[in-house]
């Protein structure tokens, strides 16, 4: 029990963790200060993680508004994701 306790521990520091890095990334690439990270400023940070494409299927899940520009909280479950699951990203060849 005492060990189930510490990964629930750790899943929970992990999740905040996640948030915390997510929040950084959205003030770092919000270059309007608008709350929204728009198209633009997602195709920049893409480059910036070495990625050219992402499955257009994802980011249509987390665009639940439809505006093709993501909220912080849209923009959170988008980056853990894609940061997640290397199998999402088309690398650059390098």
């Amino acid at each position: 029990q005492q060990q189930q306790q510490q990964q629930q521990q750790q899943q929970q520091q992990s999740a905040v963790e996640q948030v915390q890095q997510a929040k950084v990334m959205f003030l770092r690439y919000d270059a309007d200060n608008s709350g929204f990270i728009d198209g633009n400023e997602l195709q920049l940070l893409l480059a910036d993680m070495g990625t050219s494409e992402v499955d257009p299927a994802i980011l249509n899940r987390h665009d639940t508004d439809d505006t093709v520009s993501y909220d912080f909280d849209q923009f959170v479950a988008l980056y853990n994701e894609l940061c997640g699951g290397e199998v999402l990203f088309h690398k650059h060849a390098m």
